[in-house]
């Protein structure tokens, strides 16, 4: 199977989820997208790291197919602790 780069996340997905995330958290900005999983039933699912107007930093598992951010994390001081948790807490099954 080839290796997927989680860094490239396509534009569509990119719209949805700034979409989404203006109803569901307006008060958050999106700042980086990553795949979530390389595994085929998982194309569906991506992580958010998104910027609060507050400066404080979170991220959520964004699922394409329902159009919803679950499992947030909040309350980062910086994106790089932010993005992390991503990796440690998060994408662990690559």
């Amino acid at each position: 199977m080839e290796k997927l780069d989680v860094m490239q996340v396509e534009k569509h997905i990119c719209m949805l989820a700034a979409e989404e995330m203006k109803t569901a958290l307006p008060k958050y900005k999106i700042l980086h997208i990553f795949r979530g999983s390389e595994h085929p039933s998982d194309i569906h699912l991506y992580y958010v790291v998104g910027q609060k107007e507050n400066g404080m930093y979170a991220s959520w598992l964004y699922n394409v197919s329902l159009g919803t951010f679950n499992n947030g994390h909040y309350d980062f001081k910086s994106h790089i602790e932010c993005i992390k948790d991503v990796i440690n807490n998060r994408i662990n099954y690559l």
